[in-house]
């Protein structure tokens, strides 16, 4: 009944208690704790024998209704105690998620620069590839300096890129020049070959205020062509690597060379 935690009934015999030696939380303490108790008290009992009863330590004192009302405290108090204990559990675990959580998240932020790291260098390498690729070739003698920088110069261009083996050289020269994406290279390679000043006589479909076509042209291609030779054999292919958004690297270049024109002639 003691292991089972049974509650007192009416009908238990009661004695009274004259002295309390021990509360214990289990059966097995108590036992353990009850032979200490008993073995002290026979040996400070100077006068009687050795042979008294064990069970004469304890003389009734509590009521059986006292002793309930005891028993059902402690276990109200153990109850509380329990949930106490799994709150601060709860808390700690949640403690340890957000930890885990955070080490996670900084451990793939970390991951991410690396590889952001690993493909500029790849990209370095593969421009310097290119670079030897190019002094492979023979550069033409007539390969105007550039950027070009009036309409007459921007005629002899054409006309140079016209030619297969000029054309494939500058195609190669243009795909040296890399940027954060797709769009970033586009707009490096415009600034490469065509300043703000020539830049303000086209847009792309040559339409409204005597503009010229550029998506006809030979600058055009060549540009387009760099893109795929720098971007289009790399094993993981940029998602902006499409015509579309080369074309809309393109247009939006155009639409601001007046302003970057006007800005640098405030700036001197």
């Amino acid at each position: 009944m003691v292991i089972s935690c049974q509650e007192p009934i009416s009908s238990w015999p009661k004695y009274e208690v004259i002295k309390v030696i021990l509360v214990a939380d289990n059966y097995q303490n108590a036992c353990s704790s009850l032979t200490k108790a008993i073995q002290d008290s026979s040996s400070s009992d100077t006068g009687e024998t050795q042979t008294k009863d064990p069970l004469n330590i304890l003389k009734p004192s509590l009521t059986i209704t006292e002793i309930d009302q005891s028993w059902k405290k402690r276990k109200h108090s153990s109850s509380a105690s329990s949930f106490n204990d799994e709150s601060d559990s709860d808390n700690e675990d949640n403690s340890c998620n957000q930890n885990l959580l955070h080490t996670i998240l900084t451990r793939i932020e970390r991951i991410v620069g690396i590889q952001e790291q690993h493909t500029l260098v790849l990209n370095n390498i593969l421009s310097i590839n290119q670079s030897t690729s190019i002094q492979a070739l023979q550069r033409p003698t007539d390969t105007p300096m550039l950027p070009i920088n009036s309409k007459a110069e921007y005629k002899n261009f054409e006309e140079f890129l016209q030619n297969e083996e000029k054309f494939k050289y500058m195609k190669c020269r243009l795909a040296c020049i890399r940027g954060s994406n797709v769009r970033n290279a586009v707009m490096n390679m415009l600034r490469f070959i065509i300043t703000d000043k020539v830049a303000m006589n086209f847009n792309w479909a040559g339409r409204g205020s005597h503009k010229r076509p550029f998506k006809d042209t030979q600058m055009a291609r060549v540009i387009k062509e760099a893109i795929m030779t720098a971007y289009g054999k790399a094993e993981s292919k940029p998602i902006d690597l499409d015509d579309v958004k080369i074309d809309n690297a393109i247009k939006d270049w155009l639409k601001l060379a007046k302003s970057r024109f006007n800005g640098k002639k405030r700036v001197i």
